[in-house]
């Protein structure tokens, strides 16, 4: 498999949980050691062959646009698919699937993940391998399970949480219509199928969901 050429970066959540923090900037620039959580994202994506991002847009997108303009510019070029209305996960990546090339990463721009994105591949069959990390306190029992091949399933192997981060291929989404939808029915429809791969991740992740996960990865950047 050739190495991804392109990745797409979710950055339209609303992060409702963070307002007031939320309510005037978009949760993808709030900052983590003095670095906004999206510049950390587009640093990893940095690290790789991609030349092409899609980052798609909805709470406070201008203010993504402009922050990104002022920027030094990303070893890559950088698109926008807004959403005026929000698609949610997979919605949003069915509207920007044509500027994709597969296969393509998709990094969640409120979350800090230190995987070397290289390490992701797709093995024959395979329509998409997502990165799974140890069950945080808030999520115990986990997503889906690993076993020693690689292969995610319902039983087989310690349960695991999705980090956000993966590996899809453009074949992942055939036959699913446009419109607003959510990713797990989409895994569980690849489950189903014996094509989603996963690989383990116990290195830096934080979900920069709620204040208090806000401050544990302040403290680990201070």
């Amino acid at each position: 498999m050739s190495a991804p050429q392109s990745a797409m970066v979710l950055a339209a959540g609303l992060g409702s949980r963070l307002a007031p923090l939320t309510d005037h900037c978009p949760k993808p620039l709030l900052e983590v050691g003095g670095r906004s959580l999206l510049a950390r994202a587009l640093d990893e994506l940095a690290k790789t062959d991609v030349t092409q991002v899609v980052i798609n847009l909805h709470h406070l997108g201008a203010q993504i646009e402009a922050y990104l303009d002022a920027q030094a510019p990303w070893p890559f070029s950088i698109t926008f698919s807004r959403e005026p209305v929000r698609l949610e996960t997979a919605g949003g990546i069915l509207q920007a699937l044509p500027q994709l090339t597969s296969p393509f990463y998709v990094l969640a721009g409120d979350v800090l993940c230190d995987l070397p994105l290289n390490t992701l591949s797709l093995p024959p069959g395979a329509t998409a391998q997502l990165a799974m990390v140890p069950n945080p306190l808030w999520h115990p029992v986990g997503d889906f399970c690993l076993d020693a091949a690689g292969r995610l399933n319902r039983t087989q192997g310690p349960r695991l949480t999705y980090s956000g981060t993966g590996l899809f291929a453009k074949a992942f989404f055939d036959g699913i219509d446009p419109g607003p939808r959510p990713l797990r029915p989409l895994f569980e429809r690849a489950l189903d199928a014996g094509t989603l791969q996963g690989l383990r991740h116990d290195g830096l992740w934080d979900n920069v969901g709620t204040p208090e996960t806000l401050a544990a990865a302040r403290a680990r950047f201070p």
